[in-house]
């Protein structure tokens, strides 16, 4: 950069982690006068894994179609900040839907798992507290400066089990016909009073000296005493009820996991040195109970991260591989690290909450967008990206595309900004033998209308690479040729593509007989389709009339296929993969939702739905398998000197397929290129 010229920053990409990196980049007018962003999209519009479209069904209905089920966590302090800061300088005017960041996001905190219990299925419902202000309203996630120490977690847990071993014993003393277990009960109450005394006491002695490795194995050994205990006592218990034997199941679990981090030494060493372990094989060498490691409790984390290599076909067919370190140290994070609210659930959309305000933010920023403009290729020359091949899908009628589909809304007065499903096409030349290909797809026929190319320190002087891991076998051979480590991550990092369904329903869920409102739900059947939530709130943001449909469910989970992508040239894959989905939707529909929704009687009962399967390169789950975090690469140390990464697929320290860790990547990105922002909050790597 010579002189006063502003420092041009190409942007490739615009999901969740490209887009903080602008944000970031342009977080004041100081920033805004040093750079000068160009970001190039695929296709018509922004959001990555999370972009989402309208379509016109009927009259005023404008349906939304989402890439999945997406839910920010209450845990998510990053991105909430973000969102905060966007939609307060956005500042919309009055009678907008969406105008403010409360409008927004709603707290959100009842949720249960389908069990298995002798052969039927039963909920296992959860209600998580909420936190409020003096105003009475839910606490927001955004405003904190750093988080809870896991120290402070891990009193917390020893406090749970204090209370949860007391009500084992007060329920199986409550029991008829039971007393013949009361005095083992017992002897196990007495022995957790006493450990737990000692446990809190050498963890505050720990805490003080730094290092105290035979209290470690002294706390070690009394936990392992506790677990036999438990595990002697259930097995002399004929008959177990079902909270009871929940119960028993969580105090298992958090032993198992309080083991594992006296037996690793997590205090000292990082949480990454146990990444070699699959999460369930480290609960078994823990000690931990065969029925604990195969209940909702631990395959709820796999589902959360969509961890199963080449999909989920059944229950019994299934990989599931999830990083010990990786969850262990992230979980307590999700659990009682949140602000608030467990869940946040979005308004509208992913695009229209998320991508719609931060793009038009953006645009007034000072952010350049080049839509339909397709990376073929990055070239290496030295330690340097010297050159980026670009196909220009289409040709604009204007300089410029302009991305947002304004819709009408009852009860408001302003339009609401909203990204549509379908390119604009009122907006393109020749749009007619554009119309019978899908822009977006890695597969289509589509050859565009011409290519340019960028050139080092004419067009960029930096590149802040944005597009997912899926598409570097393809787009990033120079970079894997040149340095081993790039090469290394590429080989290493697994992704897996996923699938999704809505369903637009005339029966309300509490007519169909589901529990609560706005539930979130994770099922562990033979599916790839094993979680779902209701999101009835966004009916009237769709229009549609009440008498016509009254519930929406959103489907989501990960689908069988190749471990990555087939080459471009493989044309019929998507229509291959399509029909596998049909399949798996069409017998959910048959055989499962009767058992989701006891009331549901049959098809009839849809009005409209919507089938996704994500299987582009670039849409692809980003998974946390055994031993490959080690080969994730920084934002800041990409090996070549004007190259910075900004998504999922990064090592963060949240090194899970999450909103968050792309957030954080994206500050960090931001941070290699200028400094800013100083501070991000992040979970620490060990205990201390």
């Amino acid at each position: 950069m010579k002189g006063c010229s502003k420092k041009k920053i190409a942007i490739l990409g615009g999901g969740v982690g490209a887009i903080t990196a602008a944000f970031e980049l342009t977080n004041s007018p100081e920033l805004r006068e040093k750079h000068d962003i160009t970001l190039y999209q695929l296709g018509w519009r922004l959001g990555g894994k999370g972009a989402s479209g309208r379509r016109k069904v009927d009259g005023d209905v404008e349906r939304i179609e989402e890439h999945g089920l997406h839910i920010f966590m209450g845990c998510y302090e990053n991105a909430f900040r973000m969102m905060r800061e966007c939609y307060k300088e956005l500042d919309r005017p009055e009678g907008t839907p969406l105008r403010t960041v409360r409008e927004a996001f709603k707290p959100h905190s009842f949720n249960y798992a389908e069990q298995l219990y002798k052969g039927e299925w039963t909920r296992w419902e959860l209600n998580f507290p909420e936190t409020r202000n003096a105003a009475g309203e839910v606490v927001m996630p955004g405003n904190t400066n750093h988080l809870p120490g896991a120290i402070t977690y891990l009193k917390r847990i020893f406090q749970w089990l204090s209370q949860g071993i007391t009500s084992a014993h007060e329920q199986i003393t409550a029991a008829q016909n039971k007393k013949h277990h009361l005095g083992p009960i017992a002897k196990l109450v007495e022995h957790f009073k006493e450990t737990h005394l000692g446990l809190i006491s050498y963890i505050d002695e720990i805490i003080e000296t730094k290092q105290s490795p035979s209290l470690h194995q002294t706390i070690h050994d009394r936990l392992k005493a506790m677990q036999q205990h438990l595990q002697q006592e259930v097995a002399t218990l004929d008959d177990i009820e079902i909270e009871l034997y929940r119960l028993i199941l969580s105090l298992d679990f958090t032993i198992a996991n309080l083991i594992g981090i006296f037996r690793y030494d997590l205090f000292f060493n990082k949480f990454e040195t146990i990444n070699h372990l699959n999460y369930i094989d480290f609960l078994r060498e823990c000690g931990g109970w065969e029925e604990m490691i195969n209940s909702p409790m631990v395959l709820n984390l796999y589902e959360l991260a969509f961890a199963y290599k080449g999909g989920r076909a059944s229950g019994v067919d299934s990989s599931p591989d999830l990083e010990a370190g990786t969850i262990l140290s992230g979980f307590p994070h999700i659990m009682l690290g949140y602000t608030g609210a467990f869940m946040w659930k979005m308004q509208s959309s992913m695009g229209d909450t998320i991508f719609a305000p931060l793009y038009e933010l953006l645009k007034r920023r000072g952010v350049k967008f080049k839509f339909f403009h397709k990376i073929k290729k990055l070239h290496v020359s030295g330690d340097q990206i010297s050159k980026i091949d670009i196909e220009q899908q289409v040709n604009l009628k204007n300089e410029a595309y302009d991305p947002l589909m304004p819709i009408h809304v009852k009860g408001y007065t302003q339009p609401f900004p909203t990204w549509p499903s379908q390119p604009l096409y009122e907006q393109i030349e020749n749009s007619h033998e554009i119309e019978k290909h899908n822009l977006e797809s890695f597969y289509t026929t589509w050859k565009g209308t011409g290519e340019i190319t960028l050139e080092a320190g004419e067009d960029f002087d930096q590149v802040v690479l944005g597009i997912s891991i899926g598409s570097f076998p393809y787009i990033c051979e120079e970079l894997g040729q040149t340095n081993s480590k790039w090469a290394d991550m590429v080989a290493n990092i697994e992704t897996v593509q996923t699938q999704a369904a809505q369903f637009w329903l005339k029966p309300s869920f509490s007519d169909l007989g589901v529990p609560g409102e706005g539930v979130v739900v994770a099922c562990f059947t033979a599916t790839q389709l094993d979680t779902w939530a209701d999101m009835s709130d966004l009916l009237p943001d769709e229009g549609w009339p009440e008498s016509e449909v009254k519930s929406l469910g959103y489907f989501t989970g990960p689908m069988v296929g190749p471990s990555q992508a087939p080459p471009s040239d493989q044309t019929d894959f998507p229509a291959e993969m399509e029909k596998q989905r049909d399949q798996v939707i069409d017998q959910l529909i048959a055989d499962r939702l009767t058992q989701l929704w006891p009331n549901y009687t049959g098809k009839a009962e849809i009005v409209s739905q919507y089938r996704r399967c994500n299987i582009d390169p670039s849409e692809r789950y980003v998974l946390s398998a055994v031993g490959t975090s080690k080969y994730r690469l920084k934002s800041g140390e990409s090996g070549f000197s004007n190259l910075i990464l900004a998504g999922d697929w990064t090592d963060t320290r949240l090194n899970m397929g999450a909103v968050e860790g792309a957030t954080v990547s994206g500050m960090q990105a931001s941070k290699a290129i200028c400094g800013y922002p100083e501070h991000i909050v992040l979970p620490s790597e060990t205990l201390l």
